[in-house]
């Protein structure tokens, strides 16, 4: 992997992640011809095997060493795995956040954003997970990063919503009392960075009005608020002469007609202005 050429490097993670998917429990059974398990060797050396590699290469080999360690059937020792193996990219995430209880114009240096990025993906394999092992703590961070860099993050929208927006969609439409950071999401994106809902497909973009209107239905009282102003701040952007916007008004009107009176109340008060 310390190859200097790119696609030597991505065929050795490549066959890297290959065999650690077919033979991960080797790697933590300690062998007769070695003094340790091979993983732990992985682990001490995980610096110098990784610098030289893009961040799309280091991914790959997280997740690669990641199947390794899931084969660890002692509980304590995969634990102490896993903390060896997020040590780098938790100290680099650990130095960054400092610097932003200091000052948050750091958020607005795009090689801190970069090292934010990765982390998080390191940390977190989001969009592919199963609904209850999604830590609804990354739609938390998104929302605070979205509300941070404001325009500056615009055009990583439509990528943002592929990898954190669409997944949740499917577990907010089957249980509208669970999962809440989605709309303080979708809130700060319409606030912060709403030319990037010009730009985004027309699936898309009804799935972002979906989530609008199941916010609306929301029993809880402030996420049904939360859904209202992000309604109320939507139009207010839009221009109603575009037929997107238009039929995305028709179909928000119709649904609204069909909710209970007791939310119908909040949404005519909401209309007043939106609630920061």
């Amino acid at each position: 992997m310390s190859a200097r050429y790119l696609q030597v490097q991505d065929m050795a993670c490549d066959t890297f992640i290959k065999i650690a998917q077919k033979c991960r429990r080797y790697f933590v059974m300690q062998q007769s011809e070695e003094q340790e398990p091979f993983v732990d060797e992985i682990l001490q050396l995980l610096h110098r095997i990784t610098v030289d590699l893009s961040p799309q290469q280091v991914h790959t080999f997280y997740e690669a060493v990641g199947y390794i360690i899931s084969a660890q059937p002692n509980k304590p020792q995969q634990e102490k795995l896993i903390a060896k193996l997020m040590e780098l990219p938790n100290n680099a995430w650990d130095s960054l956040m400092a610097q932003v209880a200091q000052n948050m114009d750091v958020l607005s240096n795009l090689d801190n954003i970069k090292i934010l990025s990765n982390v998080l993906k390191m940390n977190v394999d989001y969009n592919r997970n199963v609904p209850t092992a999604r830590d609804a703590e990354v739609l938390n961070v998104m929302a605070t990063i979205t509300s941070r860099l404001g325009p500056l993050l615009t055009l990583q929208v439509p990528a943002i919503l592929d990898a954190v927006f669409e997944p949740t969609l499917t577990m907010i439409n089957q249980n509208f009392s669970e999962f809440p950071e989605h709309r303080k999401f979708l809130r700060a994106i319409n606030l912060n960075c709403f030319p990037a809902l010009l730009s985004i497909s027309p699936l898309q973009f009804k799935l972002f009005m979906d989530s609008i209107i199941w916010a609306i239905k929301h029993m809880m009282h402030d996420i049904a608020v939360t859904g209202l102003n992000c309604e109320h701040l939507l139009f207010a952007d839009m221009e109603s002469t575009q037929k997107q916007f238009l039929l995305a008004y028709l179909e928000l009107v119709f649904n609204c007609a069909g909710i209970e009176t007791s939310i119908s109340n909040v949404f005519f008060q909401c209309h007043d202005g939106p609630q920061e």
